[in-house]
Order: structure tokens, then sequence, then C-alpha cells
């Protein structure tokens, strides 16, 4: 398995291409399926794919179709008071349409995504229980808002940002196909 940071990997003009046609062909179905009718929504919608699927692409070479891609801290359904729909698991949601595999690993509520998704606390290490599932059957692990998710914040975690990256890679290497990736964003 290899890791990589968003930092450490460069985007080619093909890549970003590639994301802006995928996000294009993709954002039409997710407004009709999740009823994005404002233009807040489909902004948050569209951000936090962008912000993610160039990396993705570079590490699949461009191939999503069937790829499993496990997306850690993925996001989740906003609960009946909250407004804002910045956090929902939009990537998981555009990868299934976009033809991949998507496995969403959320703290949050999950219910009713199409999506194959586990609620899972990391800091617990619930991850080991994904093990068998999927030994070494995952093309690519992403990590993009883990440290910064507003259930995690909120909750005040308390796993550092190295001790749970150390302990979620020696646990992925066992999902991760040999010649998979985890790539996440260092700053989390």
């Amino acid at each position: 398995m290899k890791v990589r940071t968003y930092g450490s990997i460069d985007l080619t003009e093909d890549i970003k291409k590639s994301r802006e046609n995928k996000i294009n062909d993709v954002m039409p179905e997710l407004i009709k399926k999740y009823s994005i009718n404002d233009e807040k929504t489909q902004e948050y919608a569209e951000e936090a794919i962008s912000r993610q699927l160039g990396y993705i692409l570079w590490a699949l070479s461009c191939e999503l179709e069937n790829k499993k891609i496990l997306d850690l801290g993925c996001g989740a359904n906003r609960e009946k008071w909250e407004k804002n729909r910045r956090y929902e698991p939009w990537l998981c949601r555009a990868l299934l349409i976009m033809g991949a595999k998507p496995i969403g690993i959320d703290i949050g509520n999950l219910d009713k995504e199409k999506f194959e998704h586990y609620n899972i606390d990391l800091d617990t290490i619930d991850i080991e229980k994904l093990g068998d599932k999927y030994k070494h059957s995952v093309d690519l692990a992403n990590a993009r808002s883990l440290f910064s998710s507003p259930i995690r914040t909120s909750k005040k975690m308390h796993l550092s940002y190295d001790v749970l990256k150390e302990s979620l890679v020696f646990r992925i290497e066992k999902i991760i196909k040999k010649e998979g990736f985890f790539i996440y964003l260092k700053d989390w």
C-alpha cells in the first residue's frame, strides 16, 4: 500500500480536466436525487467533491468504474434541526453515480444512503471490524475531512492526529490492496 498526502500529489492538467468533466456529469443527478434546491447546497456539494476527486483520480489512473473506495470521515446526513448541508456524504454519493463502489465510514448518521456505509468511531479503532470483510480488496482509502469533522470536533475526540494516523495506516494496510493507496490531508 502506498501512503500519500494530498500535498505531495501534483495534479496534471489532464486530471484537473477529468475532475471537472466528471463533476459536470454527476451534478444534475445529485441535484435531482438529493433535492438540492438552493445555490448554497449545490456549492457545498461541488466543493466537497472537487476537493477530493482529483486526488482519487490521480491514484486510480482516472479509472473509477467498480473501484472500491473507502472514505474515512465521509460526512453524515444532517439532523432534522440542521439547515446546513455542508457535511453530508457528497463524495460517496457522487462516486456511486460515477460507477465506483464507495464505502463510507462516519460516526454520524448514514441511514438510508445507497452506498455501503458503516457507523464507526475511528478513535476507538472500530475499523478492525472491516479487516476480515475487505481483506486486501479496497483500491483506495481517502481521509480528507477526518480531523475537521464537526462531529469529531464537537465531541472532543481524544486521539491526536499522529496517533490516529499511525493506527489507521496499520489497520488500513489489511484492507487496501497491496498496490492500493491511502491518501489523506496532512493538516487534519
